[in-house]
């Protein structure tokens, strides 16, 4: 359990400031191309995290996730202290990026998880550590909104700063992990390319990046969207529709456990399916309330995504290769997160603000189409079972 209290506060902290970047980019004077700026400050820390996440799964394999939980949380705390010090869009751009070479708390957070919980439990310890992600995320945006208004977004850096270093604490004296033992030493390199070898984790790569696209295309201009609905009190309302995902998760999440059971594959394409036309379903509504409907159906889909996505490729490899199996799902999915906010700046420039929702759908429909293409190589390598 102190896992998953680091793995909230963790959550907390990042969506304390990450949905009010377009607002905080005004502050700094930008006026025209807001979001294109917001697409490039989200899009550069998953681009680095994408690069260094094969680098710290193989490392966490070799020396224990642990250390890593540490360095993460601590590396980030200290980008976000200088965040608050920022003057202009592009030191913000420049912090953002060396957060990303530092960041992945949370995919240590499931490796440690993932290697020390009993193997007929795995699946619902995945979905235990999301649904209490998700808490953090639903806490983040409200408190993060309440306190954009009255103290400021600087402030909230501070504070970010602050609970990522007590959230480091947690998993230090929450597992004894054992100290890895290889005979040989394997390079980074090799690693990667061992599992990349699977045509199944292939599949489920793919899929699982360009599902994070999807999730992340809206992001650069809804909040912008939000502000042009509700333009009194834009940043409360911003929060809530942002939790409004994380409240989806932590109702899914389990409901996704208990659904996988029957066949995790089948789970994934379920969800995928849902995810993508409710991501279409959110250009629809004029209003605030509306939105937050379509987006916790949206949420849902999404926990489904992840719940079965996750136990498929802990499942596909053993125990010992599990860090580096994510850690290259984990560069697929920053990576991913590069392109989404790129991708819903870019259109949301050309195309207006509800033009991201479509564009997310689209992404969505691309993973369902690459899963049903693999199909039969999941069966083949055993997944389709979910055992």
């Amino acid at each position: 359990m102190l896992i998953a209290a680091g793995v909230f506060l963790a959550q907390v902290a990042f969506s304390l400031v990450i949905p009010f970047l377009p607002m905080f980019l005004r502050e700094l004077g930008v006026r025209d191309g807001t979001s294109l700026w917001s697409g490039l400050a989200y899009s550069v820390t998953f681009l680095a995290a994408g690069v260094m996440a094969p680098v710290w799964g193989s490392l966490a394999d070799r020396y224990g996730k642990r250390p890593m939980i540490v360095r993460a949380g601590v590396g980030m705390a200290v980008s976000y202290l200088l965040m608050a010090l920022v003057t202009d869009p592009v030191q913000l751009v420049l912090v953002r990026l060396a957060n990303g070479l530092v960041s992945g708390f949370i995919p240590a957070a499931v490796m440690l998880v993932s290697c020390t919980c009993p193997e007929d439990q795995l699946a619902l310890s995945l979905g235990v550590v999301q649904a209490i992600g998700a808490a953090g995320a639903i806490s983040g945006p409200l408190l993060g909104g309440i306190m954009a208004e009255l103290v400021g977004i600087r402030t909230s850096m501070v504070v970010t700063a602050f609970l990522l270093v007590l959230a480091s604490v947690f998993p230090v004296v929450a597992v004894r992990e054992e100290r890895p033992s290889y005979q040989v030493a394997s390079s980074i390199v090799g690693d990667v390319r061992h599992a990349l070898a699977e045509p199944s984790l292939r599949v489920l790569f793919l899929v699982l990046g360009l599902a994070q696209a999807a999730v992340l295309v809206p992001q650069p201009t809804l909040p912008l969207w939000i502000e042009a609905l509700v333009p009194l009190r834009a940043e409360v309302v911003t929060g809530v529709v942002f939790s409004v995902v994380g409240i989806a998760t932590v109702v899914g999440s389990p409901l996704a456990v208990r659904l996988g059971r029957l066949q995790y594959r089948t789970l994934l394409l379920v969800s995928l399916l849902a995810s993508a036309l409710f991501s279409a379903l959110q250009a629809l509504p004029r209003g605030p309330v509306g939105l937050g409907v379509l987006r916790f159906f949206f949420g849902l889909g999404n926990a489904g995504v992840t719940v079965a996505g996750n136990t498929l490729i802990a499942r596909s490899v053993s125990r010992e290769s599990r860090g580096r199996a994510f850690g290259v799902l984990n560069a697929f999915i920053y990576l991913g997160s590069v392109l989404g906010p790129l991708v819903g700046g870019a259109v949301g420039h050309e195309m207006g603000l509800l033009a991201p929702f479509h564009a997310g759908a689209v992404l969505l429909a691309v993973c369902v189409l690459l899963l049903r293409w693999g199909w039969r190589r999941l069966t083949t390598d055993g997944l389709s079972t979910g055992r």
